[in-house]
């Protein structure tokens, strides 16, 4: 048998002698992740990565000199795997192991070979035995095995039997008394205590005033000697026991009248109890719906305020505007002042139901007043304050120069809306020819009217009753654009149309608004869609009156 050093040092045996060509040129043992160099030489790959560490400079081939480089090195599959096809014997083979195989194999039978060593698989135990003696080890040999107790029947771990032994309830024990008896050690408390002759204990009549102890025998012999001593202390046990009887006979009776008493008041307090309780849950309904709308109402006048304060920054200096817009904060001002009075009332009402019962008795009814109050107050307020909002969302959107680009947010929801007859047509906000002109608005039917009704969107113009008609001419005559607004510039969609003199929509309004006139079929719902003129849900529709010939007022 040929001897040669494997990876992990240990020795490997081989039947036959090995090739030159199977081991490394540097460490002259058998090929390990074998590397062949452009001038024909083999290296193990840690061989010639550690010479590389070692070295400070080049790298040269033992055999010819020739400088290795990563770049001239490369991996030999071939050689592996005629080192893998090497016939070899089992490392434990000096131990009796017979194995003979490929070195493929080696390792997959070196995880069964019975002469390979294992760690022991009782807990705390670190030695590592031959496979063919863990077994018996494991159950017989090892001090961290498992043994079962001869007397309690609990396992115990080997080397800790006699410890155990020490405090084990079954094993028996000399009773500490010195009756002589032998008891097991759980047992021998309760022998001490009820049985055993020699344990001292006192006279059964001890709390009576017989002050006798002794062993278990001479107590058993003075209670059948002292009958007379103990009769007597059972004659004076029970005067005292008929004088304490009558105490509590006494006693019973005035509790029992306080008992009824008190039954009275209870009756009359539950009564109060049930409807101050009703009365309550029903006021605290109302505080919890009420600090709801509070807060909503504070949240709304902040967002007013910011919307007022945004439009003064992109209006400028205008003084209807500004008067307009000073108007508002006044008001909201005043209502602010409310909310926050009323929010203070509604404070001091949560403290006050948090006292007593009698006390919310008495003010039930104030506290219900006080709260109808402030819900009307707050109603007022919310009605107040969605005024305002309206007022503001028209201020912010209104344009004086005779255009306006109107943007329909949501715009899936209106089309279903639309065709369910929900919400067949929309309006845009109002806007001006002019900053005491004519005042007009657009609107919009998303699934058609007449004859667009499902196949376009159409959309109309309106002449709406304003301010300054009295000052204005009429029939109003101005060209009128509609211009949708392709969001990808690539194509926008206008109509125009010149208003007929004789039409009544263009005749000097007498109520909110005129009849709207337009264009039925302004844009086909195909081409709106399939032309990507709908982006993020919104559409955005461009409206240009023109004001040629307009006189300035």
């Amino acid at each position: 048998m040929t001897m040669v050093a494997a990876l992990d040092s240990r020795k490997l045996y081989f039947p036959k002698s090995i090739s030159s060509s199977l081991k490394c040129e540097l460490c002259k043992n058998l090929l390990r992740k074998p590397k062949q160099s452009t001038c024909g030489h083999r290296f193990c790959q840690n061989c010639y990565e550690r010479r590389v560490k070692d070295s400070s400079g080049a790298v040269n081939c033992p055999v010819d000199g020739n400088e290795l480089t990563s770049e001239n090195l490369f991996p030999d599959r071939c050689c592996e795997r005629d080192i893998q096809n090497l016939d070899c014997y089992c490392y434990n083979n000096e131990k009796g192991c017979g194995w003979l195989g490929q070195l493929r194999d080696l390792e997959k039978h070196e995880e069964k070979c019975e002469y390979s060593l294992e760690e022991c698989s009782n807990p705390g135990c670190n030695e590592k035995i031959e496979r063919r003696h863990l077994d018996d080890h494991v159950k017989k040999t090892c001090d961290f095995r498992l043994i079962t107790c001869e007397n309690c029947g609990a396992n115990v771990i080997h080397s800790n039997e006699k410890l155990h032994n020490e405090k084990c309830p079954k094993v028996e024990v000399q009773c500490t008394s010195g009756c002589g008896a032998m008891i097991a050690r759980g047992e021998l408390e309760e022998h001490v205590t009820k049985q055993c002759v020699n344990a001292p204990v006192a006279c059964a009549f001890e709390q009576g005033g017989c002050h006798f102890k002794g062993s278990r025998g001479d107590v058993e012999e003075h209670e059948s000697t002292a009958i007379i001593q103990h009769i007597q202390i059972l004659g004076d046990q029970h005067k005292e026991s008929s004088e304490n009887m009558q105490q509590l006979n006494d006693k019973i009776k005035k509790i029992e009248s306080k008992k009824e008493y008190l039954e009275s008041q209870m009756i009359e307090s539950r009564e109060v109890l049930a409807y101050t309780k009703q009365d309550l849950q029903t006021q605290g309904t109302k505080m919890g719906i009420l600090e709801k709308n509070i807060t909503k109402q504070k949240e709304e006048l902040v967002k007013l305020k910011e919307i007022l304060d945004n439009i003064q920054h992109e209006r400028g200096s205008d003084t209807v505007i500004e008067s307009q817009i000073g108007e508002i904060i006044s008001l909201l001002e005043s209502q602010g002042k409310r909310i926050s009075d009323l929010e203070g009332q509604l404070i001091q009402d949560r403290e006050t139901s948090g006292l007593g019962t009698s006390y919310l008795a008495k003010n039930s009814m104030s506290s219900g007043r006080r709260l109808e109050r402030n819900e009307h107050i707050c109603a007022l307020s919310e009605a107040r304050i969605n005024q305002h909002d309206i007022r503001l969302q028209m201020l912010e959107a209104t344009s004086y120069d005779g255009t306006y680009i109107w943007k329909i947010d949501e715009w899936p929801t209106r089309v279903r809306e639309a065709r369910i007859g929900k919400t067949t047509s929309i309006y845009s906000p109002p806007f001006y020819v002019g900053r005491y002109g004519y005042k007009v608005c657009g609107r919009l039917y998303p699934c058609g009217d007449g004859i667009g009704k499902d196949t376009h969107i159409s959309l109309f113009f309106v002449v709406m009753k304003g301010e300054f008609d009295a000052l204005l001419q009429w029939p109003f005559s101005q060209k009128v654009t509609f211009r949708l607004i392709d969001p990808n510039h690539l194509q926008d969609v206008t109509d125009s149309f010149r208003p007929d003199p004789k039409s009544s929509s263009f005749q000097r309004p007498k109520s909110a608004m005129n009849i709207a006139s337009g264009t039925p079929q302004f844009v086909s719902q195909k081409d709106l869609i399939s032309r990507g003129y709908v982006v993020e849900g919104t559409l955005y529709i461009k409206i240009t009156v023109d004001r040629t010939g307009l006189r300035e007022l």
